[in-house]
């Protein structure tokens, strides 16, 4: 995700070169301009034979022996209501089912995420803070009951209003075209879901038709512990580091498309698979 200077529907380097400040990145303590926009929409899929385990160790991803498979579409949007003030939000929509016998599987809206990200410090090392709610648009399903009986066989989420807060902080590397973006936070998400630390390390760059990034983010609950409970991709407790490498081309204009894959490094209680993903991206100025 990128921050688009106002008039203007170049990326990275003429932002770089002409203020010195890099625009906005995914998970970035950079603001969007006050009256600027930002809108990506994805396409994101997975397959799984295996998930790990506590200790890490590898278990079929399903006990019926079957592959879980996903596709996702997402949206996620940023508007600058000032030039400290960012308001953003996403949605998706899942197709989520196990490949088995018997097959089993659930088509549903996810998450409805709705979030500000408030600079404390603007600039060319900036600091932020960035809180998101998590409101479900599905029925809650208890992954302790077997898939016949839940009110979604794989559940779209936790099913549960949860709150996410991180302090962000950046780095202009100018003159070079690259930045940095730092991110700590936690993850309130309630009932029998262990609240989760989070962070992120972001580097990023490029010019007016080139973007690229790498990202590792990392998930750890609060309180230890791991716990087996899973449905596809909603576990209980998860430990997972990630690697997350992008890349955007600029098409036209304010259009550009992206490639991403996310793909695990070490975890626990989660799906040992990568996603991958493509999208559009579109900026009103």
């Amino acid at each position: 995700m990128v921050r688009m200077r106002r008039g203007r529907g170049a990326i990275l380097l003429a932002c770089l070169v002409g203020t010195g400040l890099p625009p906005q990145a995914w998970a970035g303590a950079w603001t969007q301009e006050s009256g600027a926009s930002f809108l990506k929409v994805s396409w994101l899929w997975q397959r799984a034979a295996q998930r790990r385990a506590c200790g890490g160790e590898r278990v079929v991803a399903d006990p019926s022996g079957g592959e879980y498979l996903e596709r996702q579409l997402f949206l996620y949007a940023e508007h600058g209501l000032d030039d400290r003030i960012t308001l953003l939000g996403s949605w998706a929509w899942k197709d989520q089912r196990i490949d088995g016998r018997p097959g089993y599987g659930t088509r549903s809206t996810g998450d409805l995420r709705a979030g500000v990200r408030l600079a404390l410090r603007p600039g060319r090392r900036p600091i932020a803070v960035e809180s998101v709610l998590t409101l479900p648009t599905y029925p809650a399903s208890d992954l302790g009951d077997p898939p016949a009986v839940r009110a979604q066989y794989l559940p779209a989420g936790a099913g549960k209003v949860q709150l996410e807060t991180h302090v962000l902080t950046g780095f202009s590397l100018y003159p070079l075209p690259l930045y940095m973006n730092l991110g700590a936070g936690y993850h309130w998400r309630g009932g029998a879901f262990a609240d989760q630390w989070a962070a992120t390390l972001e580097v990023g760059g490029g010019g007016r038709r080139l973007f690229a990034k790498a990202e590792l983010r990392a998930r750890l609950p609060s309180a230890g512990g791991c716990g087996d409970v899973a449905a596809g991709a909603v576990t209980p407790a998860e430990k997972s580091v990630r690697w997350v490498p992008e890349l955007a081309l600029r098409l036209a204009g304010r259009v550009w498309v992206d490639a991403a894959y996310a793909g695990l490094i070490t975890g626990e209680n989660v799906l040992d698979a990568a996603q991958w993903s493509l999208g559009v991206l579109i900026w009103e100025p």
